[in-house]
This record gives structure tokens, C-alpha cells and sequence, in this order.
């Protein structure tokens, strides 16, 4: 080993002693370390050099210094690695994908892909390409409502293979070893007497990140080493731990993800694909760099819009309350809502910008699935929200202004539910069992999903101008104004902030008996 690392030295130290330019120097400064201590083999070196320094000459002759014929070993008796690839319109990035695959010098490997409908260039183009290669399946859905989750599902239900790989069509690997070190260290190394195959559910490397923008590698170590438990390292993810980049750099036991219920997700982005492997096992991170992260281009997190937000914090609750049963000796609550911090800023990074009914939505789901520790985290992204419309422009004020007030709006309701008070007990108290919601926004269809159903009150009719005259929505018929409106013993309002405007409407139209929602959450 030592001499192992004497040679690696001598091979920086001559790269070095060529005429370099200050910037190229740099460069294989920032490599030296990983590359002495082993944790990047002269195949990665060489493409990082060719990749990065602006004297290509270089670049070249060292590549050509250590190349060698890349044998492959077919062994069918080794596992097989099965290989999944969700794709749509990426037939470029693609191929270099799939080919980084196939280098692989671990032959007993399946690449799965999975491809939108419709999409005829990237059929035909790998259909063309691949033809003679069987160790390539495609297959294309029937609609193009075809979630990344499900993509990624079906390919491991198709799947044979002993060991999984999830890789995006977009990543690819530079390491031509990276199958068969995982493979190896799966297969035979022991621990307490058993394979530790049996113990691990993941074996995870390292990564470039690379700009394609700026054509460039870049490397960014992680905070973690080693072999971690499932319970430590779910509890640390994201928190304490570094996420690896992507799932490019990570290969998975096939029975561990089956028994952790991974198929039942309905959002399988690479933090929860890892949260699934630590439910079912131990994790191994090792240093060595297998592959190239794509970042720049093609990311589906650059806009991660509301209706991305929503599944991504139900399906880390799923996983808190497994977790809760499987880890009992940990506060998951408190996990959680650190998992929803992360994912709300992590939105907010890339163009998340949510309207009162988005967070009117983020605020309830938090209430019901969190219970009173949720109001920290709401408080903690509503200021950030606020923050952030107040710097952006200053005639927002009024907007803003009105955040606020239904934020304090739904604290309250929040405190008279965690009090077990109920609004139509309070009606029917006050002798109103008739009643019209005027306002269906956010707060009004709160509002009518907790009376609508009630056995004390009836909820006559809904009033918004917004609908159009008997427009149904979610099957209620909505008035309007000018409409013939049923008798009511009370109209609740629930657009607060324009209460007196509405009540003069109301009464206008010989409505007198209003009150606001915000008035009633005050008296009960």
C-alpha cells in the first residue's frame, strides 16, 4: 500500500514539474490528496485532467500513459446488477449514460429503461443504437402522466438483478471499476459472523459535479465516511449527514428496498430513495470518485413548484411514522419538521414561490400530520415568504399584510381544534342552524369540509363572485350575488381582510345577519 501511494506522488509530483499555467496548477493541486490517498484511480485522474486543464497536450499524454485494455468480466455466476433509467426527450445525455454503463468492467449487469409516451426520438435513437445489445430492455409508457417515482418503480419491478442501481439519464460514471468494488464489498466482507450484504442496504461513493455550462469538474467532498447505521444515518440525513450526490454514486440491495415498502411511495427522489435504504439497513459511504454529477441543465428540481412541495413532505411523513416504529428511541417528530424546514427551503431556492392558498395548504397539512410542533416550522417559512416578497418589492406591503393575517387566522383555528371546540356546536349555540359561507378560497373550503357534513347545521348555500352563476366545484354548486340565495340564519364570511366591503354587498341584497370567520374562532 505504501508503495501504492509513493507511485501516486511521484505522478503528481511530475505532472507538476510541466509547464503549467497558475490556473492548471490549481487544478491538480485540488486532486492531489484524493488521488494520493487512493481515492481517485488514474482512469478518473486522466479524465479529470483532460476535462479541466487548459493545456490539453498534458491532458493527453497522461491519459495515454495509463491506459489499458478494460477487461470485462461476464461471470454469470457473479449477481446481477440491475440498472434503472428513467428518461424523456434526453436522448443526447443519454447515450454517454448508457455507455458509461456498459464500460463498466463488471459484465453481469441489466439497463433498464423507462421512457415517456410519445417521445419517438429517444425511442428510435437507442432502439438504433443498442439493437445488437441485449443486455438493454426499453420499455415506454402509455401516457405521458408518468411521474418520475413511477418510472423508477417500474424499472425495479421489471428488474432481476441481486443489486440496484437508479441512475438518471443524464449522470454517467468514469470509474469503470465502481460495479465490481461495490459488488465485492457486498459479496465478501463479513461482519458479526454474517455477509455483509445481509447487514448493508447501500454502498455509496463519491462524485464530480459537472458544469456542462463551463465544461468543467469540480469536486466537493462529503462530510461523512464509513459505515453508518440505518437509524444514524436517517435521523443525520441532510441534518448532521451529507446527502450523497444524486443516486449515481450509490448501488442497493434488492431484498433491503423491497423490505423497507419502497414500492408504496409515491415520491421517489434521490433523499427518499436513500431514507427507504436506511429503514432496511446499514449504509456504507466510501471516498472513491465513480462518476459525474450533471448540474446546469436538465434538473427537474429547477422549479419546484407547489405541487411538488405536497408529496415530497407526505412521503417523509410515511417514512417518519416507519421510522417511529422501527427506531422507537428517537424524537421523528422533531425529525420531520426539520425534513419539512429543508424542504420548503430547498423550494424556495428554486422558484418556489407559493400563494396564500399554497401555504394556507402547507400550514393545515402541517397542523393535521404534526400537531402543535408544526407552528414553529410554519412560523419559520412564513417569515421567510415574507422576507422575501418585502425585499423583492415594496408594493407588496398590502400582500404581505394580508399573509399575515390569515396566517393568524388559521393559528387560531389551529388552538380551537387542539382545544376539541367545534364551529357548528357554536352555531347551533347561537340558534344558527341555516347557513351560507360566503368566500370559497382556501379558508372557505376549510371551512365547508368542516360543517359542510355536520349533523348540527346545514350548509344552504356558498356565495363567490369569482365562479361563474351555478358553477360546481369538487361537486358543491356555487352562487353568486346576483343569484336568488336560500334563507340563511347567518352568512359567514371568510375573506376577512375585505369583511365591511362584503357586508355592505350582503346587506344590499336584503342579507343582513353576517359574521366573519375570524370573529367566530375569537368567541368560541
Amino acid at each position: 500500500m505504501e508503495d501504492i501511494t509513493n507511485n501516486r506522488r511521484e505522478e503528481i509530483n511530475k505532472l507538476k514539474q510541466l509547464p503549467l499555467s497558475g490556473r492548471d496548477k490549481d487544478i491538480i493541486n485540488k486532486i492531489e490528496g484524493l488521488y494520493i490517498k487512493g481515492y481517485v484511480s488514474n482512469e478518473v485522474l486522466a479524465e479529470y485532467l483532460k476535462k479541466n486543464l487548459s493545456n490539453k497536450e498534458i491532458a493527453n499524454n497522461f491519459e495515454n500513459s495509463i491506459r489499458q485494455e478494460n477487461k470485462i468480466y461476464n461471470d454469470e455466476n457473479l449477481p446481477l446488477v440491475s440498472v434503472i433509467i428513467p428518461t424523456y426527450g434526453g436522448y443526447l445525455p443519454i447515450a454517454q449514460t448508457i455507455d458509461s454503463v456498459l464500460k463498466q468492467n463488471y459484465g453481469n449487469i441489466e439497463i433498464i429503461i423507462m421512457d415517456d409516451a410519445g417521445n419517438t426520438v429517444t425511442k428510435e435513437f437507442i432502439l438504433n443504437k443498442y439493437k445488437e445489445n441485449n443486455k438493454i430492455r426499453y420499455f415506454q409508457s402509455k401516457t405521458k402522466i408518468f411521474s418520475g417515482a413511477d418510472k423508477r418503480k417500474f424499472g425495479f419491478q421489471k428488474s432481476l438483478g441481486e443489486y440496484i442501481v437508479f441512475l438518471d439519464h443524464d449522470d454517467y460514471y468514469i470509474d469503470s471499476n465502481f460495479f465490481r468494488r461495490a459488488v465485492y464489498f457486498f459479496e465478501k466482507h463479513n461482519k458479526y459472523g454474517k455477509k455483509i450484504k445481509e447487514t448493508f442496504s447501500a454502498y455509496c461513493s463519491n462524485v464530480f459535479l459537472y458544469n456542462q455550462f463551463e465544461d468543467y469538474y469540480d469536486i466537493k467532498g462529503l462530510n461523512v465516511s464509513g459505515g453508518y447505521t440505518g437509524e444514524e444515518f436517517l435521523y443525520g440525513l441532510q441534518i448532521k449527514y451529507d446527502k450523497p450526490f444524486s443516486v449515481l454514486p450509490s448501488i442497493f440491495v434488492r431484498e433491503k428496498l423491497l423490505k423497507s415498502n419502497i414500492l408504496k411511495s409515491n415520491v421517489l427522489n434521490d433523499s427518499v430513495v436513500y431514507m427507504y435504504a436506511c429503514l432496511s439497513g446499514n449504509l456504507f459511504i466510501s471516498d472513491y470518485v465513480c462518476g459525474a454529477y450533471r448540474i446546469g441543465a436538465n434538473i427537474s428540481s429547477k422549479f419546484f413548484t407547489f405541487d411538488k412541495v405536497m408529496p415530497v413532505m407526505e412521503e417523509k411523513r410515511n417514512i417518519m411514522l416507519q421510522a417511529s416504529k422501527k427506531y422507537p428511541n428517537r424524537n421523528w417528530n422533531e425529525w420531520l419538521l426539520k425534513q419539512i424546514e429543508l424542504t420548503l427551503d430547498f423550494a424556495e431556492k428554486h422558484k418556489g414561490e407559493f400563494n396564500i392558498k399554497e401555504l394556507c395548504n402547507i400550514e393545515l397539512w402541517g397542523f393535521w400530520h404534526c400537531k402543535k410542533e408544526f407552528k414553529e416550522c410554519g412560523k419559520y417559512f412564513l417569515a421567510k415568504y415574507i422576507e422575501y416578497n418585502t425585499s423583492y418589492s415594496r408594493s407588496e406591503n398590502k400582500k404581505t399584510e394580508r399573509l399575515q393575517g390569515y396566517y393568524e387566522l388559521l393559528n387560531k383555528w389551529v388552538s380551537v381544534k387542539s382545544r376539541g371546540a367545534a364551529i357548528d356546536e357554536f352555531l347551533i349555540k347561537q340558534g344558527w342552524k341555516n347557513v351560507s359561507i360566503y368566500g370559497y378560497g382556501e379558508i372557505g373550503k376549510r371551512l365547508y369540509e368542516e360543517i359542510g357534513q355536520s349533523q348540527l347545521v346545514n350548509v344552504v348555500s356558498v356565495i363567490d363572485n369569482s365562479y361563474k352563476s351555478s358553477d360546481i366545484f369538487n361537486g358543491i354548486s356555487i352562487c353568486s350575488l346576483s343569484d336568488e340565495l336560500p334563507i340563511a340564519d347567518i352568512t359567514i364570511i371568510t375573506p376577512v381582510f375585505a369583511f365591511e366591503n362584503i357586508k355592505k354587498d350582503l346587506n344590499k341584497k336584503g342579507i343582513i345577519c353576517c359574521i366573519s370567520i375570524e370573529e367566530i374562532l375569537n368567541k368560541i
